[in-house]
């Protein structure tokens, strides 16, 4: 559906005072599960009029108010809003209102005797609850009222059977599930690969680096979110894993690899370490640094952060670049320090990996895994085939590959499907989609979950558009025909 333009503005209104921020629009665009699908580097309007228009047109406006209301509890706008908003809803969604005939204005035809009499006999119905209950005094209590029913076998096979007839009668309206085929799956989302994120944790654990080898769109940085996740959130976790993407780090030579995996690890540690951001390391006064000043750890977390900022600006200006030696003590320092609070190790993630000029990588790679190995950080490089290919000569550092590939089965498709429709990947029993149509996304996919999510994504766009309850295989063609266009690159050659 869509809301009148008067409720949008009253909504926007009240959006913008009980979220004045992006940090705070953040949090309501989080809990409502739609990264990706809004603007994060736009006006605040406009990130909140964009935010309106999805939950608009995939039936998720309750879900987007219920998420205010949860973040944003005494917000009078908002509280005033909801009642209005929800009765536009109710009123769209409602059944359509049966014209009455009065039986004086119709012209019946002449029944024979037989009809007359089958339509004077009372009419045959499935007993109620209330039919049960009724003109039984043993049934009543003290205060008139009657106590829980407790229907025999024959009467709640009927009241069943009549629901049933009633479900399949009035299905619910089909709902367009938000896919993560923009952007990142957050590991919640993440379905399959449990061989290949088991063999990655127990790589990690042993402190063994390794290639993680994929093509593109084949979800390898969602992987490396589901690997942090699944290392990082067990409760015996002493591995301290950090991320650092090389498509944002700009003419990158050995140092500035270096440079740049040490203020990573500066940013993990004060987050995973000692609970602040890593501003709270660039700011003169914060109230976190406040709290953190009688902790001699982070005052020395502090002056070694403050002394290795200066020593790479230093080297920015001059000939005199941090030096894989200098690395390998700073390093050492840092996982002195985190030991003392129960770290045993360090990761380290470089996604993106296909962001290595090729003719810098092989030499660059070999002095900082000589540097990374010696610091006894462990390395995970995510990369395409073709460059993997190319770190050959990396062998004695990165002797492991850990492979990404489709999906290995329908189960795991579905079980995508399910997770994103039902919340529950489990619930397989009744999901929206035929089997034809089922069948038809695995062979056009080829497996793929990047390709899946936006089949189905298309699909159920078309499905609802057209007022059906099942995803059919003209859906899945239509998905396709609109693939081809707005990603050819994916999609043309299927």
């Amino acid at each position: 559906m869509s809301l009148p333009v008067d409720l949008v503005q009253r909504l926007e209104a009240a959006l913008l005072g009980a979220f004045p921020d992006d940090d705070a629009l953040d949090r309501l665009i989080r809990r409502v599960e739609l990264q990706g699908w809004v603007l994060s580097r736009a006006a605040l309007v406009t990130r909140v009029d964009k935010l309106i228009q999805v939950v608009d047109a995939h039936g998720r406006v309750r879900d987007l108010l219920d998420a205010a209301l949860e973040l944003a509890p005494g917000n009078v706008a908002l509280s005033q809003a909801q009642p209005v908003i929800l009765e536009q809803l109710d009123q769209a969604q409602a059944p359509p209102t049966r014209a009455v005939v009065h039986p004086a204005a119709t012209s019946m035809p002449a029944r024979s005797s037989a009809e007359a009499q089958a339509l004077s006999e009372p009419v045959r119905r499935t007993p109620t609850a209330q039919d049960a209950n009724s003109d039984r005094p043993d049934r009543r209590t003290a205060s008139g009222s009657s106590p829980p029913l407790r229907l025999d076998a024959e009467t709640y096979i009927g009241v069943q059977a009549i629901r049933e007839i009633e479900a399949a009668a009035n299905p619910p309206r089909l709902r367009v599930p938000l896919f993560h085929y923009g952007g990142v799956v957050p590991p919640s989302y993440f379905i399959g690969r449990a061989e290949e994120l088991e063999l990655a944790e127990q790589l990690v654990r042993s402190r063994q680096s390794f290639l993680l080898v994929g093509e593109r769109r084949s979800g390898k940085t969602s992987f490396c979110e589901a690997l942090i996740h699944g290392l990082m959130g067990r409760p015996e976790n002493d591995v301290l894993v950090g991320k650092l993407n090389l498509e944002s780090c700009q003419n990158l030579t050995v140092a500035s690899f270096l440079g740049h995996t040490l203020l990573n690890l500066f940013g993990e540690i004060a987050r995973q370490v000692f609970g602040c951001h890593y501003s709270t390391l660039l700011l003169a006064k914060s109230a976190a640094k406040e709290r953190l000043s009688q902790d001699p750890a982070f005052v020395s977390l502090l002056d070694l952060h403050r002394f290795i900022i200066e020593r790479i600006r230093a080297g920015q200006d001059t000939s005199d670049s941090l030096l894989p030696n200098e690395f390998i003590a700073f390093c050492a320092e840092l996982l002195d320090l985190i030991a003392t609070r129960g770290w045993r190790s360090c990761a380290m993630i470089y996604d993106e990996a296909n962001h290595l000029a090729k003719d810098l990588s092989i030499d660059l790679l070999m002095n900082n895994m000589e540097a990374l190995s010696s610091a006894m950080i462990v390395t995970v490089y995510a990369a395409s085939p073709v460059m993997a290919a190319s770190f050959g000569a990396l062998s004695a550092y990165l002797p492991r590959r850990v492979p990404i590939g489709p999906f290995k089965s329908h189960i795991e498709m579905r079980q995508l499907l399910a997770r994103y429709y039902h919340n529950d990947p489990n619930r397989l029993s009744d999901l929206p989609i035929t089997n034809d149509a089922q069948e038809l996304t695995w062979k056009i996919s080829k497996g793929t979950p990047f390709r899946i999510q936006c089949i189905f994504a298309f699909a159920f766009g078309h499905a609802r558009q057209q007022e059906a309850h099942l995803i059919t295989t003209e859906h899945i063609s239509q998905a396709l025909a609109d693939l081809r266009q707005e990603l050819p690159q994916y999609f043309n050659s299927l």
